[in-house]
C-alpha cells in the first residue's frame, strides 16, 4: 500500500512539474508572438489614418507615401523580454509595401512608395507593414491654387539646394555619396534656415462639429520639403552608426586601451585604428560648417579632471587614419608629474566603461 501511494504521488509531481514547464513555456511563446503594429499618417494616430483623406496636385514632383507615415512596433522575443522599435519614416524603411487601387490616377511604386499624381480622380493607397494594413484615400486634383497662400511659396535658392540633395540621394546613401550628400544637406538647411516662417511640406483641412475638431484632409503642397526632410533623417540615423564617440546606435565605437599623459599631450590608445567612418562620424557629430569632406584626420572637444582638485580643463582630441592612438592636447595647462587625471568627454558616452584615469609621467 505504501509503494503504491508513493508511485501515485510520483506521478502527481511529474504531472505537476510538466504542467508547470508547459504553461511558462506557452506564455513566453504567446509573448514572443505578441507584437503591436502602429501604424501613423503625418502626426495623427492609427484610428485617424484610416479615415484621413489626401489631396495632392497633378503631376506635382517628389511624393512619395512613406514621407508621410511612420510607424512603431513593440512586444515581446523569445527571451520575455520586451522591445518597442519607433519608425519615423517609412520611406526610410525596409519591407514596406504600397499598393494603389488606380494606377490610371496615381502609381505608387510597390516596394519605395513613390508616387506619380497622373490624372485628376480618386485612388486608395494600401500600405503594409509587418502583418499590419491600412488604407489612404488619395485625391489628385488639377490645381491647389485654393489651399495655397503667400507664404507656402518655396523660396528659388532653397528649392534649388533641396534637388540638389534629392539628386545626390538618388535611392539611398552609399561611400561615394555620403560626403557630398552631408555637404549639400548642409548648403540646403543653412538656406532654409534663413527664413523665420518657411513653408511647411503639408497643410491640414478642419471642421468644427458638435463640439470636436476632426482633421478632414490633408494638403500635400510642398512634396519636396518633406523628401528632404526624410533624406536628412535617413542622413542622421547613417552618421549615428558610425560616431565611434557614442553606443546610440553606433555600430563601430572606440574602445580604450589605456591612457598615458605629459606635460600638455596625452596619449589614448584604442583597441583597433581609426577607420574612414569613423572620421565621417565624428565630423558629423561635431560639425560646425556646411562642407563635409573625406580626411585622413579630425578633431573633437574633450576635457581632461585633476583628480585632487576636481578642475576641469579642456582639450583638443585628433584622430588619425588608421592610428590606433588618439593625441590629445590640452593647450596651455601642463599636468604635473605624478597627478592623478581622468579624461572627460562631452562627445558621447565612449569614455564611459574604460579605465581612462592616469598619473602623469
Amino acid at each position: 500500500m505504501k509503494l503504491l501511494k508513493r508511485r501515485i504521488a510520483c506521478y502527481l509531481c511529474a504531472a505537476i512539474a510538466f504542467t508547470t514547464v508547459f504553461c511558462q513555456t506557452a506564455v513566453i511563446e504567446a509573448k514572443a508572438a505578441t507584437q503591436n503594429v502602429n501604424l501613423r499618417f503625418v502626426y495623427y494616430e492609427q484610428g485617424a489614418l484610416d479615415d484621413a483623406k489626401v489631396c495632392v496636385e497633378k503631376g506635382a514632383p517628389y511624393i512619395n507615401i512613406g514621407d508621410y507615415c511612420s510607424a512603431s512596433v513593440s512586444g515581446y522575443d523569445k527571451n520575455e523580454k520586451y522591445y518597442y522599435n519607433d519608425y519615423s519614416y517609412l520611406s526610410n524603411t525596409t519591407g514596406v509595401k504600397y499598393k494603389s487601387s488606380n494606377s490610371k490616377v496615381l502609381t505608387v511604386n510597390a516596394k519605395t512608395g513613390e508616387a506619380v499624381a497622373k490624372k485628376t480622380g480618386k485612388a486608395d493607397v494600401t500600405i503594409s507593414f509587418k502583418g499590419k494594413k491600412v488604407k489612404l484615400e488619395f485625391n489628385v486634383v488639377k490645381s491647389l491654387a485654393s489651399y495655397k497662400k503667400n507664404y507656402n511659396k518655396i523660396n528659388s535658392t532653397v528649392k534649388a539646394a533641396a534637388k540638389n540633395v534629392i539628386k545626390i540621394y538618388a535611392k539611398g546613401i552609399n561611400a561615394s555619396n555620403k560626403y557630398t550628400l552631408a555637404t549639400a544637406m548642409g548648403v540646403y538647411s543653412n538656406r532654409k534656415s534663413q527664413f523665420s516662417n518657411y513653408p511647411s511640406a503639408y497643410t491640414t483641412i478642419t471642421e468644427y462639429k458638435d463640439g470636436v475638431t476632426k482633421v478632414n484632409k490633408v494638403v500635400i503642397f510642398n512634396p519636396i520639403i518633406r523628401r528632404s526632410e526624410t533624406i536628412s533623417s535617413a542622413l542622421s540615423e547613417f552618421a549615428r552608426e558610425r560616431n565611434p564617440l557614442s553606443t546610440f546606435k553606433s555600430k563601430d565605437m572606440f574602445k580604450v586601451v589605456s591612457v598615458n599623459g605629459k606635460g600638455n599631450e596625452i596619449n589614448i590608445k584604442l583597441k583597433k585604428g581609426v577607420t574612414e567612418n569613423n572620421i565621417f562620424g565624428i565630423q558629423m557629430y561635431e560639425r560646425d560648417n556646411t562642407k563635409v569632406a573625406k580626411l585622413n584626420s579630425t578633431s573633437f572637444d574633450i576635457s581632461v579632471r585633476e583628480d585632487k582638485t576636481g578642475l576641469i580643463y579642456k582639450a583638443k582630441a585628433t584622430v588619425t587614419l588608421n592610428s590606433n592612438v588618439i593625441k590629445v592636447n590640452t593647450g596651455s595647462f601642463k599636468m604635473k608629474s605624478g597627478s592623478r587625471y581622468t579624461m572627460v568627454s562631452y562627445s558621447g558616452d565612449w569614455l564611459h566603461d574604460s579605465n581612462v584615469t592616469f598619473r602623469a609621467k
